[in-house]
């Protein structure tokens, strides 16, 4: 199902209302692709959820445990069960956590005296204890699943996952979150038969509900310039149905699906002449039908091809009068799009031996602008602290994607090497609007507009050698750039990452690990999209997870330390550079019964 998040300033990424023992699995799809599920230039990333198991091997077990971080004082407890008989299984998890403020890397003491620059330059403050202001944050999670095996070859499957957060703060932000909530909730049927030409068969019912509110009430009165309310809601209903069919060396997919996104956020601004009210997403909704097909071609036993489409339909528009008046403020012109989008790609699959592989695709992609970049009204974007305005008129935004990578795989040794290149057409970015002044804090006012092209490349390269049976040493070396037709650097991109790590693992009850983490300095920043070098940092955790059976119950423990060193660093794309935890020590302790 498609999840959108409620807030205005990305807050809450969809990612934010699910958690680890909600899920099953998580893959990345690059670039266009059947599993994508969208008209995309990027990708996606699908997270599979946990199934009930019918007939399983014990008719009840679970597992429950707790989990404790030095840093921040974070606590968490979760538990699971699952009830199973011949054709029905049911399952059930949950989780809550809560944390204080954390406590970055470095010096206390520096960190205290650098608390009025700090809190001048960077945007955010300090206690007196050298933790981050406003970085706490409480929870919960429950998961539910439900499945029915109607016969051999066809099940029946509901999830239901509620979310609940509050007191969440933002210290990169002006305003903190009061409540973060979430209701996701699918019926899925499944038909499969493998010696069937139609091996199976997908359809899936789907509603979810995002409620959001932004709240500078905890907020010292000096950092206030006004008090505002900012309440936001996002609902998507839809449906999808999918069929896998088997021929001689080739398998068709087909998915059709169709769903309805609305979006609605405003604000009240309350001055010392009285209240503002203001839609900042001038209830805008998103209607998409879209048709998937994709081939797979067995041509030998060394090459496959498999070549697919995307044929997307997409309209956009503003459901309420209130949000259409708002509106004419910044836009004079009909708001509402209809898009037609189509991607399509081609990658061929070489098994040169039982070693070697290799992989080549290219693709034509496209995407829609989003309603954020289409409707907004006067959003801060804390990263250059300009205030954005949509933009109905914009192009959809289009690129070739080229990507090609070898893979080696033995007893003792796992490498890939993989490249891509990216050239966009009518790339989305905010340019400013002259002689627009912003309504309050910020610098400038910004639209989204269509910039004529630009290029993202880079690559990525992983090896793993097992030197002796129970060591493992790995790498992972990823490297990206980006640049506008205007010769401007792009943002948001990450410079030279380089994680490495050795285990030992001595049997099936101890697993040692130490890694660490480097980023290179990014230097490859433009003033036209607001950015400032970030220098680079080098970041060492290490830990341990053991393991012990007894007759009926196994239990797992495992001790991490992250930042042992307590490094003052952060991420390039981390928002106004603000640091990242210092030394923390993470404890968990699980039972599995």
């Amino acid at each position: 199902m498609k999840v959108f998040g409620a807030c205005t300033d990305r807050m809450d990424p969809s990612t934010s209302y699910i958690e680890p023992n909600n899920l099953q699995s998580i893959k990345l799809n690059n670039g266009p692709g059947f599993e994508v599920g969208a008209a995309t230039i990027g990708g996606s990333l699908n997270f599979t959820l946990k199934e009930p198991e019918v007939n399983a091997a014990k008719m009840l077990e679970g597992y429950a445990g707790t989990g404790f971080e030095s840093n921040a004082t974070a606590k968490q407890i979760l538990g699971g069960i699952q009830y199973s008989r011949k054709r029905i299984a049911f399952t059930a998890n949950a989780i809550y956590k809560k944390a204080e403020n954390y406590t970055p890397g470095g010096n206390k003491n520096d960190l205290r005296n650098s608390f009025s620059n700090w809190t001048k330059e960077k945007g955010f403050s300090v206690d007196e204890n050298a933790r981050v202001r406003f970085s706490q944050y409480e929870k919960w999670n429950a998961g539910f699943g439900l499945k029915l095996l109607l016969n051999e070859n066809n099940t029946l499957l509901s999830n239901l996952i509620i979310d609940r957060a509050n007191n969440i703060g933002y210290p990169a932000l002006t305003m903190d979150v009061a409540f973060a909530n979430a209701g996701i909730a699918s019926v899925n049927y499944k038909y499969f038969k493998a010696n069937r030409k139609v091996q199976s068969i997908e359809s899936s019912l789907y509603f979810n509900r995002v409620n959001h509110a932004m709240d500078d009430t905890k907020r010292p009165a000096e950092q206030i310039i006004m008090h505002m309310d900012m309440p936001g809601y996002s609902w998507t209903a839809g449906h999808f149905t999918k069929t896998s069919i088997q021929l001689p060396h080739q398998n068709l997919q087909f998915k059709i699906e169709n769903y309805l996104n609305r979006w609605h956020a405003e604000m009240t601004m309350y001055g010392s002449s009285g209240a503002m009210f203001m839609l900042t997403i001038p209830d805008a909704q998103r209607w998409v039908t879209g048709l998937d097909v994709a081939d797979k071609i067995h041509l030998n036993n060394v090459m496959s091809l498999v070549a697919g489409t995307r044929l997307e339909v997409n309209l956009s528009s503003v459901f309420s009068d209130a949000g259409k008046n708002q509106l004419t403020g910044i836009y004079s012109g009909n708001p509402n799009r209809n898009n037609f989008l189509w991607n399509a790609y081609l990658q061929g699959i070489f098994d040169l031996s039982q070693q070697w592989q290799a992989t080549l695709k290219f693709a034509k992609a496209s995407r829609p602008a989003t309603l954020k970049e289409l409707y907004s009204v006067y959003l801060l974007n804390r990263v250059d602290d300009h205030e954005y305005i949509g933009n109905p008129s914009l192009e959809n935004e289009a690129a070739l994607n080229f990507d090609a990578s070898v893979n080696y795989k033995s007893a003792g040794v796992v490498a890939s090497v993989k490249g891509f290149s990216y050239l966009f057409k009518n790339y989305i970015a905010g340019t400013v609007v002259p002689g627009v002044t912003p309504t309050m804090g910020a610098t400038g006012v910004k639209q989204y507009s269509n910039i004529s092209g630009a290029r993202i490349s880079g690559g990525e390269a992983f090896l793993q050698i097992n030197p002796f049976r129970d060591i493992s040493v790995s790498s992972v070396n990823t490297y990206q750039s980006g640049i506008d037709n205007n010769k401007n650097h792009l943002p948001m991109i990450s410079p030279f990452h380089s994680t490495n790590k050795i285990e030992w693992a001595p049997g099936d009850n101890w697993n040692v690990f130490a890694e660490s983490v480097y980023a290179a300095a990014q230097n490859n920043v433009s003033p036209f999209y607001g950015e400032k070098p970030t220098p680079a940092f080098n970041v060492m955790n290490a830990g341990f997870v053991k393991a012990f059976q007894l007759p009926k119950q196994r239990i797992v423990a495992s001790l991490t330390g992250l930042n042992i060193f307590n490094q003052y660093y952060y991420e390039h794309t981390d928002v106004i550079k603000l640091p990242r935890q210092g030394m923390n020590f993470v404890v968990h302790i699980t039972i599995y019964f």
